[in-house]
């Protein structure tokens, strides 16, 4: 028991320097993914254009315009706690005679290392969450039931996944959902977003059923050419989970002759017990005949208290678009 002790104190500590406090189960719905997204502080929900959108506004994976492939994996994704995260996530256009839009495919697994006392004849206890999502989006014009004529502007997108944790010998699992949209404002570079998150039954953890952390994102953001080789991307976002303080989250992106990118970004909570970041990062991408391979790296620093406590995690991932 002194291992399971060790291993829930620890949990309780991850839980609010990264994720925040609250009373929610399944952690892993907290964390922020995405090496671009991270980047530019998580400002994601009408920014959102790519197979990263999927865990921010699934409606964002309409821009997808071919098969889109990212990969990542942090060794520190808690700083000292040597949380590790793995993300891989997949989207394509879908076009059959009967469903048209884009799909994706997304598993995220999120673990501590096994604790063990050498002195103990039981074995190690380890903990480890997993998310696997299924995605549908589409634009609002190839439905034939939505009449209004500007339809094209909007896009719509639904997400279906399954969470599982496990704690020792203890585990739990839940089906969640997340609603998400973006409207394209005519042609001025500005772009709006809503999405309702972790829609689902509670997870059970040994004893107690916790619910999920229902979550409601709204965000903005502008897109405009400075001049032929810079590409401006401003974000921001309102994130609220029901069972916890409010989020801020604003991010800005450079993106020079789209090849190489520069990204900043900043989220913070009202409330200064949840932890609040700074993030700043970079991206290449290189065309090889038909495929477009991606590098981005963030840097993020997260702090509590004021600077009283901080931590910092550094993010790689590789993609492919092809």
């Amino acid at each position: 028991m002194g291992k399971i002790a060790a291993l829930i104190s620890a949990l309780s500590f991850l839980s609010v320097a990264i994720f925040g406090s609250g009373v929610t189960g399944a952690d892993i719905l907290k964390a922020d993914t995405g090496v671009r997204a991270i980047g530019l502080g998580s400002a994601y929900t009408a920014a959102g254009n790519d197979v990263e959108s999927i865990n921010f506004n699934p409606a964002g994976i309409v821009f997808v315009s071919g098969r889109d492939v990212k990969a990542y994996y942090v060794k520190n994704y808690a700083g000292s706690l040597n949380v590790e995260l793995y993300n891989i996530s997949f989207a394509q256009p879908l076009e059959t005679s009967f469903l048209e839009g884009t799909i994706a495919l997304e598993a995220t697994y999120l673990g501590l290392p096994t604790i063990s006392n050498p002195d103990a004849t039981d074995p190690g206890v380890s903990f480890n969450d997993l998310l696997i999502k299924a995605v549908y989006a589409v634009n609002a014009a190839k439905l034939s039931y939505i009449p209004w004529s500007e339809s094209k502007y909007l896009n719509l997108g639904i997400a279906a996944g399954m969470v599982f944790e496990q704690l020792g010998t203890f585990s739990g699992s839940s089906v969640m959902f997340d609603l998400g949209s973006q409207f394209v404002l005519y042609d001025t570079g500005f772009m709006f977003g809503a999405a309702l998150q972790n829609i689902g039954t509670p997870i059970k953890y040994i004893s107690e059923a916790s619910p999920l952390p229902l979550t409601l994102r709204l965000g903005a953001s502008y897109d405009t050419r400075i001049d032929k080789h810079n590409i401006i991307l401003v974000s921001m976002d309102y994130i609220q989970d029901f069972y916890d303080y409010a989020r801020f989250a604003a991010g800005v992106e450079d993106n020079i002759l789209n090849l190489f990118y520069l990204r900043a970004g900043y989220n913070t909570s009202i409330d200064t017990r949840n932890a609040s970041y700074i993030s700043a990062g970079a991206g290449l991408t290189v065309k090889l005949l038909e495929t477009t391979l991606a590098i981005d790296y963030t840097f993020r620093l997260q702090f509590w208290n004021g600077f009283n406590g901080s931590q910092q995690s550094q993010l790689v991932g590789i993609g492919a678009k092809f």
